[in-house]
């Protein structure tokens, strides 16, 4: 029999280094998973991605929904009337739930809101340890946002190539392509004349005002487009120098601010945000490009979406409060999702601007399926919905006679993009800056206005169309000229001293007054009750290890007066808004059903609650 022959230890060490560099580089080999949410969005907007609660420690270190380490965190401001107090609280609670301040919002308008960094603790540790702290109004996880999947893309091309050989008012050569601003059934659309926002006849009354701000909070803004430079805002009180000259926590910001690099450059590496911006403010009657609702409005740049169209809710929060502070007038956000966040509503709720807002893109009804910011119940936001240029609701569009408010131009829009370049969009996105640049000219017609004022003014004034009939609050689409008070002029305005605009012929709409969506009561709001009755609701966390303690939070429209909860463990409650905890493990399904005198509507999720 031959000898057993035994390798020596250092050559099975060799063997084992072998195999171990064999696995890892097998391993580097594999093509890392790309981005695919690149280019321009059309028809579909910006997503919250999710409302969800994390589902477990080892599921954070995966996630992307959300940030990792980071927390949204508001405090009972009713049971600390004194800022040492609340700050006293703040600090030992934060202490003790292992996270440090990255911003706090006291000074910005909301009191005891705080973004915390979590440095000595599990996110999911963080998040029990504010939520059975009595002090903690709410926490919830920075939830991300993205760009949605490009579902059509625009064809980007320079002015000259349309092969234009002679010019309408105004002067800009892409003008006879905007057909939201001016609809004559002109090719390549064809469609219906008149189905516009009348912007020729606004501009009798005015076509906006340098001292008229409007934040476009988005991916950024080509502020070197030519057809933008000369209408972006700018911080006089603050010069490059490295210092924050007007002590507004923020250094060098002399055109607006990148939340989500953190620096004083919110350049626009993506295109969705210029295009936005475009459509409010571009300079008009210039000889260049397009021109805008606003031809001299300013443009705050604000941005928090990187090149790739994804960002995160503490940095949409941050921007609005600074469109707050440095005197934004309007605030457009052309971004949605189903992802309810508390904490941007105490944001927008805490701004003295008109927030538009896009109702989204998925064809559904918001009243039943909310997104957001657009269904907050604030009082300040205007909900906008998108139509085509034959005065229908575009296809995409989402609706919602008690959630959206009107609709706007929304389908092939003409506008500036970035690198100086223009490109044809569609999606709600493009119709909400429509209504921003309207509520610019208001501003700038009546610089005394409030926001409530502006908001009513557009909304009582819309044109009363036969597709948006119990599809949107006012059953109406955006008109500018109405709004303005300025239907029927003869000739149109003259922009600059070197401008010789020719004669447009007129158009003699009909004013209707109409009654705006339902919101929120407030102190200063009149509000009309809806006759319908719809439940909504949403639930945090909805994944989590027994015991869970779950918050559920009534969304319903309608005004309703009496709740019902089921929580699909034998549990009920008549509360509005119900604190529910499930001891053991199982997957539960919800109902809640809600009462306005004689009647009720019934929502019911399945299979909403998984507890573990």
């Amino acid at each position: 029999m031959a000898p057993t022959k035994y390798i020596s230890a250092a050559t099975f060490l060799v063997i084992l280094v072998v195999i171990i560099c064999a696995i890892t580089q097998a391993g580097s080999a594999i093509p890392e998973k790309k981005n695919q949410e690149t280019g321009y969005p059309s028809e579909t907007g910006l997503t919250i991605q999710s409302s969800a609660a994390p589902p477990s420690e080892k599921a954070l270190q995966v996630s992307t929904e959300y940030a990792p380490d980071r927390l949204i965190v508001r405090y009972k401001t009713d049971q600390l009337r004194t800022e040492s107090a609340m700050m006293s609280v703040q600090s030992v609670t934060n202490s003790k739930a292992g996270t440090s301040v990255v911003s706090d919002f006291q000074s910005e308008g909301i009191p005891g809101m705080q973004i915390v960094q979590v440095t000595s603790n599990s996110l999911e540790g963080a998040l029990k340890s504010y939520e059975d702290n009595p002090d903690v109004l709410y926490v919830e996880p920075d939830y991300k946002i993205s760009l949605s999947p490009v579902e059509k893309t625009g064809k980007t091309q320079e002015i000259s190539e349309f092969g234009i050989t002679s010019a309408s008012y105004p002067n800009d050569p892409g003008y006879q392509y905007l057909w939201g601003l001016d609809n004559t059934g002109q090719a390549p659309f064809y469609g219906k004349s008149d189905a516009d926002i009348d912007a020729p006849e606004a501009w009798s009354s005015t076509t906006g005002s340098s001292s008229v701000i409007v934040a476009v909070v988005d991916t950024g803004v080509d502020y070197t487009h030519p057809d933008l430079a000369a209408n972006i805002w700018q911080n006089s009180r603050e010069t490059i120098n490295g210092i924050d000259d007007d002590g507004n926590g923020y250094i060098d910001d002399i055109r607006g601010w990148n939340f989500n690099a953190k620096t004083n450059d919110p350049k626009d590496d993506n295109g969705h945000g210029t295009h936005c911006a475009g459509t409010i403010a571009a300079v008009g009657n210039n000889g260049v490009g397009v021109a805008g609702v606003g031809w001299n409005v300013k443009i705050m740049p604000l941005k928090f979406l990187n090149a790739a169209g994804s960002g995160y809710v503490s940095d949409a929060i941050s921007a609005i409060l600074y469109a707050n502070k440095m005197g934004a007038t309007v605030i457009s956000n052309s971004w949605s999702g189903t992802g309810y966040t508390q904490s941007l509503k105490d944001a927008i709720d805490a701004s003295s601007a008109v927030v538009v807002c896009a109702a989204g893109n998925s064809g559904k009804n918001s009243d039943v399926n909310p997104q957001y910011p657009a269904a907050f119940q604030s009082a300040n936001i205007i909900s906008v919905a998108a139509t085509d240029y034959n005065d229908n609701l575009a296809s995409f569009s989402n609706y919602g006679s008690g959630s959206v408010d009107l609709a706007a131009p929304g389908v092939s829009i003409y506008s500036t993009t970035s690198s100086g370049s223009y490109r044809y969009l569609s999606g709600t996105s493009m119709a909400t800056p429509h209504v921003s640049g309207v509520a610019a000219l208001l501003k700038s017609k009546s610089p005394s206005l409030t926001g409530s004022a502006i908001k009513s003014k557009i909304l009582s004034n819309v044109d009363i169309v036969s597709s948006l009939s119990g599809k949107v609050a006012t059953s109406g689409r955006l008109n500018a000229a109405k709004a303005l008070g300025a239907s029927t002029p003869t000739i149109a305005p003259t922009a600059t001293p070197t401008a010789t605009p020719t004669s447009y012929p007129t158009k003699t709409p009909t004013i209707t007054p109409i009654p705006t969506r339902t919101i929120a009561p407030t102190p200063t709001t009149t509000q009309t009750p809806t006759t319908k009755l719809v439940s909504a609701f949403y639930a945090s966390p909805t994944y989590g290890k027994a015991p869970l303690r779950v918050q559920f939070i009534d969304q319903s429209y309608g005004s309703p007066t009496r709740w019902t909860w089921s929580f699909g463990d034998g549990g009920f409650s008549y509360q509005k808004n119900p604190y529910h905890t499930y001891l053991k493990k199982g997957t539960y399904s919800i109902r809640l059903t809600t009462y306005r005198g004689g009647l009720s509507s019934s929502l019911y999720k399945q299979r909403l609650i998984t507890v573990i």
